[in-house]
């Protein structure tokens, strides 16, 4: 019994069923939350929790690395001070994979 109710908060937290985002829409998030969050000081883990949240509770798991990649380039966006959008042709496609731990602050 115990077990069977631990599984049930466990999947009442996230709704797995749910349709994932575009990923037009989490990169909007993603902007939309930076400009609320201390980059310094926010875990990249507590950032896609609230973006789940944001999501209406959706498990973000499989779009993990696009969340990573939103991020940096949103960073990156907000840096430059451009006014043009970023579009596909402006990812970060340096060739380089940048091993990561979710409890880095997000701007690792």
């Amino acid at each position: 019994r115990f077990q069977r109710k631990i599984m049930a908060q466990r999947t009442t937290r996230r709704r797995p069923e749910a349709t994932l985002p575009s990923d037009e829409k989490i990169f909007l998030e993603v902007s939309n939350l930076l400009k609320n969050v201390d980059i310094e000081t926010t875990s990249r883990k507590k950032f896609i929790a609230t973006l789940s949240s944001k999501l209406g509770g959706v498990d973000l798991r499989p779009k993990k690395e696009f969340i990573k990649s939103a991020i940096a380039e949103a960073i990156d966006y907000v840096n430059r001070g451009d006014d043009e959008p970023i579009s596909d042709n402006d990812n970060d496609h340096d060739g380089h994979h940048h091993q990561t731990s979710d409890d880095e602050t997000i701007d690792n």
